[in-house]
């Protein structure tokens, strides 16, 4: 699609360039969900660590936050609440965080071209209307709290559910509920809290993605910076032809051809060797396979808008138009 746009071949390196350098707002999709702590964000000119102090001469101030901003970024995300979420579906990446190391190495990766990592690295951020994440990774049972806690419940239950009725058993139950008590506060702030640490990328099961506003906004970006010696003269302007309007089903038409190549993108970029040919070469019939396989990541009903045999049409032209191939 962006090809069509930009009237030139763009590859997913291209993408991942224009949405470092703030051109593009890519997104992540977390199929299965990843847990997260609320955030907010707080702002380089803002927080009290950059603030002058009287004796400290003012250019020299000036040239230290200037090298700081050029580290740190003009914003950097910060844990609000301990509390830990489980977050899923789309979500878009600022990058400003370890979310845009993430994505310069896999730029990098796909050009062998430097990349100059300027993240404050703090964490890993995502973002969808007004909500700031910070991501995180588990230590999982590290330190063996979640089995001796679940040991004594089951052996708990086990004394329980014995028909015997004596002393001994009376006992040993009095003993289990206190070692269990004992055990309770460490398990439960363990597993809400201390096993969960900011994580530095993106889980292996998510899928980078652009949302179709995304899209229409970079279009505008586009037409907005057209060269000026494009643009008619009073003496040379032809009267502007008479726009027609498109039906609903014109509107429609388009914006289901839009999801179906911004899916063939994402699949294209996650799962290359099934979507090509020998040679490598992108194959239209395994791009439209893989999209209708993967329905349920671009599609809440896992369901694409359109027959198979439309998608793999639309799929062969999108690359007719953009490498050359069937």
């Amino acid at each position: 699609h962006l090809s069509v746009v930009c009237g030139e071949d763009i590859s997913e390196a291209d993408i991942l360039r224009l949405a470092l350098d703030g051109h593009l707002k890519i997104s992540v999709n977390f199929v299965y969900g990843i847990h997260a702590k609320a955030a907010e964000w707080l702002f380089f000119n803002e927080s009290p660590l950059f603030f002058k102090h009287e004796s400290q001469d003012q250019t020299d101030f000036d040239g230290l936050l200037l090298q700081l901003s050029k580290f740190y970024g003009e914003k950097r995300g910060k844990v609000k609440s301990e509390k830990v979420y489980h977050i899923d579906g789309v979500w878009d990446l600022p990058l400003v965080g370890c979310e845009r190391i993430v994505i310069g190495r896999k730029y990098q990766d796909l050009t062998d071209w430097p990349f100059e990592e300027h993240a404050n690295g703090d964490g890993t951020f995502v973002e969808r209307e007004g909500e700031l994440f910070e991501l995180q990774d588990s230590l999982g049972d590290r330190y063996g709290y979640r089995a001796a806690y679940w040991k004594e419940c089951f052996k708990i239950r086990r004394l329980e559910g014995s028909k015997s009725k004596n002393t001994r058993k009376d006992n040993l139950l009095i003993l289990r509920r206190e070692k269990l008590e004992k055990l309770e506060t460490p398990y439960y702030k363990w597993e809400n809290h201390d096993q969960y640490y900011p994580t530095v990328a993106l889980p292996e099961d998510s899928v980078l993605v652009v949302r179709t506003h995304a899209l229409r906004e970079f279009e505008q970006l586009i037409s907005d910076i057209e060269p000026e010696s494009n643009t008619a003269t009073p003496t040379d302007a032809k009267p502007k032809a008479e726009v027609k309007k498109s039906d609903g089903h014109e509107e429609r038409h388009a914006r289901n051809r839009e999801q179906i190549l911004g899916a063939a993108l994402s699949v294209l970029a996650k799962w290359p060797d099934e979507c090509r040919t020998d040679r490598g070469d992108p194959l239209a019939s395994k791009i439209a396979k893989m999209v209708e396989s993967k329905a349920e990541l671009f599609w809440s009903d896992a369901k694409p808008p359109l027959m198979p045999e439309t998608i793999e049409e639309h799929i062969r032209d999108w690359i007719k138009k953009t490498v050359g191939r069937k």
